[in-house]
């Protein structure tokens, strides 16, 4: 008699027997009393990150938001900034950081399309930055230069904590005249894209 799947051989059917438990264990599966639940570690596993790079920018003994963060895109300007979102401008242009030491920064690229909370986890503890420090690493490209913050309109993602405490992603992008400088909730139901980098200590 021919069956469907004709490839198996007799120890691949012993060892599926076995993974149920035995024979007891197969009946129940064949009665629906056992259910067989996809094993998903390996795919929990899967990493969202891929290292590029390091570099170091300055602390600030004193850094407050709104001298640093506004709309300037002249000639003059110490970092070309064209657009600021309402949330952080409600949320940062408040804050005042105090001995901020420098910091390694790393760089590291999206390997697919993510949340914040999956990617919160996978920098582990020091995923915050300082505000400061988001500020010092525009000011390494303070014209759209190349470096290591992307300049082709995807996003530079940073955690910054706000004048509350709260952590926010805030996304620094380069479009043509300035830096566009966004903040939003790490609840936020939309992801972030692949090929996107990620800043954290």
């Amino acid at each position: 008699m021919a069956i469907k799947y004709s490839d198996l051989n007799l120890g691949q059917i012993e060892a599926v027997v076995n993974k149920l438990g035995g024979m007891d264990g197969l009946r129940d599966f064949l009665s629906g009393a056992l259910v067989v639940v996809k094993n998903t570690t390996e795919k929990a596993k899967e990493k969202l990150l891929e290292f590029v790079a390091s570099f170091k920018v300055a602390g600030a003994e004193k850094f407050v938001a709104k001298q640093h963060f506004k709309k300037d895109t002249s000639d003059t300007a110490i970092v070309k900034i064209s657009w600021l979102g309402d949330d952080f401008k409600t949320n940062f242009l408040g804050l005042t950081e105090e001995n901020v030491p420098e910091a390694d920064l790393k760089v590291q690229k999206l390997l697919k399309g993510s949340r914040d909370p999956g990617i919160i986890v996978e920098l582990g503890d020091n995923y915050t930055v300082s505000l400061a420090h988001v500020w010092n690493a525009m000011a390494l490209q303070p014209k759209g230069e190349d470096g290591n913050l992307l300049t082709n309109g995807w996003a530079n993602i940073f955690y910054v904590a706000d004048v509350n405490g709260v952590v926010w992603a805030v996304c620094v992008g380069w479009y043509g005249a300035g830096w566009y400088v966004h903040a939003y909730s790490v609840e936020h139901p939309d992801g972030w894209d692949a090929d996107f980098q990620v800043l954290s200590r």
